[in-house]
């Protein structure tokens, strides 16, 4: 896909604020190819991309999981399965879940086109995702300009359902664990946390999980 298309997808999905969030570098790095088809396929990475036309067509009274086939994710899910925000949610008959190896731009406009086709005012959505800055390195490039972006889905996503909630897994595996690393984690949650107060003056409650 040329640099000419995927601004194109970026402005249709999110207007001009996509590039409040995305300076040149950084989203050069993003996979071109995780555009939103009924027909779309694991890419090279072996990432498979959850396509909105497969949520629409699931009974919304069922707990749904979307897992990719990915080493760990199993080993996770039951951990946070285990988790008491996870328990609580249990009880909800109308839980979506979203996996993902990392929230990318073009993902998170399948997010937010998913949601608008297949929400119900008390459905939850739980969104999972992973801190691997070596394995998403145009993502967390600027980690606050990350965060600015995944409360701008966030936002998208309070107006259609009742509440959404944010699990974040740092996975120091095939990362190398160093002083710097450890800062930029320290970072990220601290933006994250910032920007949380910022959005619930203005949105309904968000619950993060760490």
């Amino acid at each position: 896909m040329q640099n000419r298309e995927f601004e194109h997808l970026l402005e249709e999905a999110y207007g001009s604020a996509w590039r409040h969030y995305l300076d040149q570098e950084s989203w050069e790095h993003l996979y071109y190819n995780d555009v939103l088809s009924v027909s779309q396929k694991p890419h090279a990475t072996g990432v498979n991309v959850i396509i909105a036309e497969l949520l629409i067509k699931r009974s919304s009274s069922e707990i749904q999981e979307y897992l990719y086939n990915m080493e760990n994710w199993k080993e996770w899910h039951k951990q946070y399965k285990k988790s008491k925000v996870l328990e609580e949610l249990h009880h909800s008959s109308k839980i979506l879940y979203f996996c993902t190896r990392h929230i990318s731009y073009l993902r998170g406009r399948e997010l937010i086109l998913a949601s608008k086709k297949f929400a119900v005012k008390d459905h939850k959505f739980v969104i999972f995702t992973s801190v691997n800055y070596e394995n998403a390195p145009g993502i967390f490039y600027k980690v606050r300009g990350w965060c600015y972006f995944f409360f701008f889905i966030i936002k998208q996503l309070n107006s259609v359902a009742s509440t959404v909630t944010f699990l974040c897994q740092y996975d120091p595996r095939g990362v190398r664990i160093n002083s710097f690393s450890e800062k930029i984690t320290k970072k990220f949650v601290e933006n994250l946390l910032e920007l949380k107060k910022v959005l619930e003056k203005d949105h309904s409650p968000i619950s993060l999980s760490f």
